[in-house]
């Protein structure tokens, strides 16, 4: 494979993966404002239509990113970056 091609498929890569994490990002936050509103992980898993587990790795990964252990730290995480 070319050098050419090599470049291209790796930007393809990237693009691929940038496009999946914005995704991935969106629907944290939904799940995120879910909490917000003082909803459990289940019923934001059923009005958001995704399963239970997807909830919950999408919980992890907001904690991950936020630094947060527990539900509690996020609702007031969430509440503090809303007054803004």
């Amino acid at each position: 494979m070319s050098a050419s091609r090599r470049s291209a498929a790796a930007r393809n890569v990237h693009l691929h993966e940038s496009r999946r994490e914005r995704a991935s990002s969106k629907a944290e936050a939904r799940l995120a404002v879910r909490f917000l509103a003082e909803e459990s992980l289940e019923t934001a898993a059923q009005r958001l239509g995704i399963s239970i587990d997807t909830a919950r790795n999408q919980l992890e990964s907001v904690y991950q990113k936020t630094g947060v252990r527990r539900q509690g730290e996020i609702i007031a995480l969430l509440s503090r970056l809303a007054r803004f």
